[in-house]
């Protein structure tokens, strides 16, 4: 799709050509610049004028004239260089009679021409550009964000150009700064002033592909170029330099540009996986709002984190990461660049374009790897093949795809449990079980998990490659799936012992929660463990950890259409809608084959179990009366009250917790009356005594959990959410309450306005 503008606009990983249109002269004034003669010597002095830098040379001629206040020319004539330095030329016949009178107000004008008796400006000679994405806040500067490199292109003879004569620019050094396909430069004769002109066309894709936070708040890209020009042919030495550093108007992916406006446009479903050994054959549904069905386009690329493949290297970041800049949607049939390894390329097919309803449309495509590619992925680190699929819609690209591209293995049989344990809940503050579960497992939003399990392998074997663990919503009926959260373990990094056949290993990776350190489900643990050892055998378990999320306000890209358009990271609502349930997933890959386990378990909403009432109420610590907006620099304490309608709590099965967080914000803190505080200096919630909330059982139905609230450790802007939980065993979440600054109403994910304080 053609869209010109006269300023620099575009969003990560659109192709742009940008046309620039310069005028060369190897000139001096007096304007601003008091020349002063010396007629002993025939020389001039040019005080802040540079003659060497500008571009005069010994040997050159140069055609001054004499102008009046008025501006009327009044003599002129040409002159022979004798001899040049810095701010001084000496020439080979001046005479007082042919300079300009500063008291009388004249200007005058000294430029290089082709010869002693004519007019035509000395044309400059080779032309060596550095260019880059800079940032719109900051000066423009050659270095890039990318990698520190300066991306140079060079056109050589800029001198020996006739009229509409062009030269296509060599690209000099490494080139990994940038995304720069070509650059050509045409000469189009000279203007009105007698300036050589001339037409820089440079086509280049927006590097914002690689990070986000370049276009942070009001910050985004611009296109930098800082020019060298030679004199008289390759000179390297004083050089005229001038630069190009206009802000710009781009934007990352899901915006409008930096500044601009949303057409009401929008990704109805995106695409959960590709897998880079195998033919993706998928459809993905967008809304264009208010934009034209024409501004549809595509685009994707492959991002590394390997600093030594895709940093400081001659190949330019389009072969890098093989992009498929923006392109037009309607019949696309692209291929990638090719990669500088393995010749990898992929290409993306879009079959059709259909409307829905409305203004949504599905798009099919057909997205391949060649083996080229399949070879490097191979060859590439777990966590080391992050790939993005956008489309364009109006003015904004959209991620349909931003995850690690995935191998399909092919099944080798279930996983063999030893034990298959489950689940261990909040109360379960260790690594292991030693029973099986019974059932599926049932636990609520907020909960933290661990899953618990052991299986076998086999002495002697070395083909083992990796462990999957996954968290996953799937469909019973339709098969379909995408991840919610994943971890691998590599056999690579593990000790073989080949006397004893076995592999050696206690591989821990943490996993980003912000529970308590006293927590045991911050780490996940795959390990031999010698309980589960056998004849020919041995035993490994694993321990994973994980926190069922709330958070509705932030997007999460994968998701199936079926929950549009809620694609975002609460996950309770991937179990309670048709066949879609939640489960983990073990998967051990050995010998290409993998063999597979997995767990299911529901996550329930926020007030599940009728059979409970409950309230949440702060209180001052200096008189215990109770506040209903929270008051700034006051010592306060939460209480939960847990009343039972139907039976007694059983006090020595029962536990709960306290948690706060800024409305639709993060982080989520916790004071636990099971796992000890940390004594975390910001956590706003702390015991009222000891390490543990205070738990209390005023009678046989009630229960009452408190600690100290410090309100100038979260962010009070837009109101805070205390919750409240309380189990007896694997019971539910018994309330969640939210209490804001302002007292005001909050709705949830299910529009229901929850027990305030």
């Amino acid at each position: 799709m053609g869209n010109v503008t006269n300023f620099y606009q575009s969003n990560a990983g659109d192709r742009v050509t940008a046309q620039i249109t310069v005028a060369s002269k190897i000139r001096v004034t007096s304007v601003n610049n008091p020349l002063t003669l010396d007629p002993t010597l025939n020389s001039i002095e040019s005080p802040t004028q540079n003659w060497e830098e500008i571009g005069f040379r010994e040997g050159d001629f140069m055609e001054y004239r004499v102008y009046s206040s008025a501006g009327v020319l009044e003599h002129s004539g040409n002159v022979e260089i004798q001899s040049i330095s810095g701010a001084s030329v000496n020439l080979v016949s001046f005479t007082s009679a042919n300079f300009y009178d500063i008291s009388a107000q004249e200007v005058m004008e000294f430029w290089a021409v082709t010869d002693g008796a004519g007019t035509t400006t000395k044309k400059r000679g080779d032309l060596e550009l550095h260019v880059n994405h800079s940032l719109n806040s900051q000066q423009g500067n050659q270095a890039s964000l990318i990698d520190g490199e300066t991306t140079i292109v060079k056109f050589n003879g800029v001198d020996g150009l006739a009229v509409s004569g062009s030269l296509s620019a060599d690209l000099v050094g490494k080139q990994s700064g940038q995304f720069i396909e070509s650059a050509t430069i045409t000469y189009t004769g000279t203007n009105a002033d007698n300036f050589d002109t001339y037409e820089i066309d440079f086509t280049f894709i927006n590097s914002g592909v690689y990070n986000s936070e370049w276009f942070s708040n009001s910050d985004c890209l611009k296109f930098y170029i800082k020019g060298l020009w030679s004199a008289n042919g390759s000179e390297p030495f004083n050089r005229f330099e001038w630069d190009f550093d206009n802000s710009a108007n781009t934007g990352w992916y899901n915006e409008p540009y930096n500044a601009g406006v949303n057409q009401g446009s929008g990704i109805v479903s995106g695409i959960s996986d590709v897998n880079y050994n195998q033919v993706n054959n998928g459809t993905f549904n967008v809304d264009i709002g208010s934009a034209a069905l024409g501004t549809l386009g595509i685009g994707s690329a492959y991002l590394s984190i390997d600093d030594s493949y895709y940093k400081n290297r001659v190949e330019p970041q389009q072969n890098i990461t093989m992009i498929i800049p923006t392109t037009d949607a309607s019949g696309m049939n692209e291929t990638s660049f090719i990669g500088v390894e393995n010749s990898a390329s992929y290409t993306f097919v879009v079959n059709s374009i259909t409307l829905v309803a409305g203004t949504e449309y599905e798009i099919d495509y057909t997205l391949t790897f060649d083996s080229g590619f399949e070879t490097f992925m191979d060859n590439r680190i777990d966590g080391d093949r992050l790939f993005y699929v956008w489309c364009r819609v109006g003015n904004s690209n959209y991620l349909l795809y931003a995850d690690q591209l995935e191998e399909v293995l092919p099944v080798g049989g279930a996983l063999t449990m030893e034990q298959d344990y489950g689940y261990l809940d909040h109360a379960h503050n260790v690594i292991s079980r030693s029973t099986d579960l019974t059932g599926g497992y049932i636990a609520d939003t907020e909960d933290d998990l661990a899953y618990f399990g052991a299986f076998q392998l086999e002495d002697g074997v070395t083909d083992y490659e990796q462990l999957n663990v996954i968290v996953e919503a799937f469909n019973s009926t339709t098969g379909a799936d995408f991840e919610l959260q994943k971890t691998v373990f590599n056999f690579s990094a593990f000790t073989y012992n080949p006397t004893t056949g076995q592999y050696l290993f206690d591989s821990q990776q943490p996993i980003n929660n912000n529970l308590p350190t006293t927590s045991k489900k911050k780490t996940a643990i795959f390990k031999k463990d010698d309980n589960y050892n056998g004849v020919g055998v041995y035993g490994v378990s694993i321990y994973y950890p994980f926190l069922l999320n709330w958070r509705y306000w932030l997007g999460q890209t994968g998701v199936n259409a079926d929950f549009y358009p809620n694609t975002n990271k609460n996950w309770e609502q991937y179990d309670n809608l048709g066949d879609w349930n939640l489960r983990l997933k073990l998967e051990l890959v050995k010998g290409g084959l993998a063999f597979t386990h997995t767990s299911e378990f529901t996550d329930r909403d926020y007030n599940a179990d009728a059979d409970v009432d409950s309230t949440i109420k702060l209180y001052k610590q200096s008189d215990s009366s109770e506040v209903t907006i929270i008051p700034e620099g006051e010592a306060l304490y939460v209480e939960a009250v847990h009343e039972l309608n139907t039976g007694t709590w059983d006090s020595q099965k029962v536990w709960g917790m306290i948690t706060v967080e800024p409305f639709e914000g993060a982080p989520r803190w916790i004071c636990s009356t099971i796992v000890p505080t940390d004594n975390n200096a910001q956590n706003p919630l702390t015991p009222e005594s000891g390490m543990i909330a205070t738990l209390e059982f005023p009678s046989a139905t009630t229960v009452k959990i408190r600690c100290n609230f410090d309100s100038s450790k979260v962010d009070l802007t837009n109101g805070v959410k205390f919750g409240s939980k309380v189990k007896e065993g694997d019971t539910d979440i018994i309330e969640i309450g939210k209490t804001t600054t302002d007292n005001e109403l909050k709705n949830t994910t299910d529009d229901e306005i929850k027990t305030l304080a």
